[in-house]
């Protein structure tokens, strides 16, 4: 499939400089990036309770009934949202965080959440040891400056 997409691959780089050419991108699945996602749930294994919410925003917070509860009956995991004032927006993030919430139970270290975690985790200390090595080759050019600096006196 071929479609413009400026993440992905770029082929024909040299026809590009033709005004003709304009390039063209391939996407291939394997070569993208995307996010793991935990495995959809099945609509009638859910059940929506829709209550009212609370905290701060005084009466109209507590009048309005859009926090949204959905719970998967095989497990009895329960999510809750009451992020907006819209029911159906806090319906999708209550799906979305019981997806993950029982995809964590039934694969424990190898669902989509602990997986994003442990990228997260080798990103940090990728970015630490990098930086670490940068300070460590400043502070030997300081030092190497340092002792050139003193040679020359003498």
């Amino acid at each position: 499939m071929l479609r413009r997409n400026p993440t992905v691959v770029v082929i024909g780089l040299a026809l590009r400089r033709l005004s003709l050419f304009r390039g063209f991108i391939s996407t291939n699945p394997c070569l993208s990036d995307r996010k793991p996602q935990p495995p959809k749930l099945n609509p009638e294994d859910v059940e929506y309770k829709y209550m009212r919410g609370s905290g701060p925003g005084g009466q109209a917070m507590q009048k309005s009934s859009n926090a949204v509860v959905a719970k998967h009956l095989p497990t009895g995991i329960q999510s809750r949202s009451h992020e907006t004032r819209s029911v159906l927006r806090n319906k999708s993030l209550a799906l979305a965080s019981l997806e993950f919430k029982v995809d964590d139970h039934f694969r424990g270290e190898f669902s989509a959440k602990s997986i994003l975690d442990e990228n997260r985790r080798k990103k940090k200390l990728s970015k630490m040891r990098k930086t670490k090595k940068k300070l460590r080759k400043l502070k030997e050019r300081q030092s190497e400056s340092t002792t050139d600096d003193s040679q020359s006196f003498y």
